[in-house]
């Protein structure tokens, strides 16, 4: 298989491409502090980085004025860092907001940082304006995903059905954070969008009525038939929280939540991905 490169351009004024220098860069080129690194994820916020690697480590850059970066210090983070508050957990997905950021561990929880006015990082009634450090959403669900968008956040319970004949293929997603979402639904499979890049059509389903069509090899991922108990007993549920002008958490109102509240409107519709 042939090795990813990685190459960043564009607006460049806090070092979120990090290049080590806060110079627009108009032609594709690789940072040379991430050269060694195999990185799997990027989430682009307003003005910062999360770069995930192969390992589950987070790598940061850019503006860090209220934490987005997960650190007390500095403001500007012009040189690729590892987040060494992340350390000791194995990350699997991170999302960056307009201006916090969100990790998932393999384990399913939930870590936020950064800007809180509008409950964004879903610490509940009464959080800290800013938090510069990573902090447990607790109560949250354990999650597979989570999804950023400018001032909210949108979490999918990890036991979100994975449908047989229906496989997950591995993604490139560019992030660029708005305050609405998007989705997309088709069969019992859907995608939510926290951003404001618009997802292609979901493939059509498999006509075929048989969900293993080789009746002699099992499904290669199916739901546990005996779930932890520990989990949301909800599947596939979202959870949303933060700004909700506009309907952005889809709610049925404008208002906004400090902590995740499901999305009953979704309840059943078998989502798969949030982002």
């Amino acid at each position: 298989m042939m090795e990813a490169e990685l190459l960043v351009f564009g607006a460049n004024e806090s070092g979120q491409l990090g290049l080590e220098a806060s110079d627009s860069m108009p032609n594709p080129r690789t940072p040379l502090a991430l050269q060694s690194q195999q990185i799997t994820c990027v989430a682009f916020g307003f003005s910062h980085t999360l770069w995930l690697t192969s390992e589950g480590v987070v790598v940061v850059s850019g503006l860090n004025n209220v934490g987005q970066c997960g650190m007390s210090a500095p403001e500007q983070v012009l040189t690729p860092v590892r987040l060494e508050a992340l350390a000791t957990k194995r990350v699997q997905r991170v999302s960056a907001g307009g201006a916090f950021s969100a990790a998932v561990t393999h384990t399913g929880e939930v870590l936020t940082f950064g800007a809180n006015d509008f409950g964004q990082c879903g610490q509940g009634e009464g959080a800290a304006l800013e938090l510069r450090k990573p902090r447990l959403v607790k109560g949250a669900p354990a999650a597979c995903s989570v999804a950023c968008g400018c001032e909210h956040m949108l979490l999918l319970d990890r036991q979100a059905e994975v449908i047989p004949t229906s496989p997950i293929s591995p993604y490139i997603c560019l992030h660029l954070p708005t305050s609405h979402y998007i989705s997309l639904r088709a069969h019992a499979a859907a995608r939510l969008a926290s951003g404001g890049a618009r997802l292609p059509p979901s493939p059509s389903p498999n006509p075929n009525p048989n969900p293993n069509p080789n009746p002699n090899r099992s499904p290669s991922r199916s739901l546990n038939p005996n779930p932890d108990p520990n989990l949301n007993p909800n599947p596939n549920e979202v959870h949303g929280c933060g700004q909700g002008a506009h309907g952005a958490l889809g709610l049925g109102d404008t208002e906004g939540r400090a902590a995740p509240t499901p999305l009953r409107a979704l309840a059943g519709t078998g989502v798969q991905q949030a982002r």
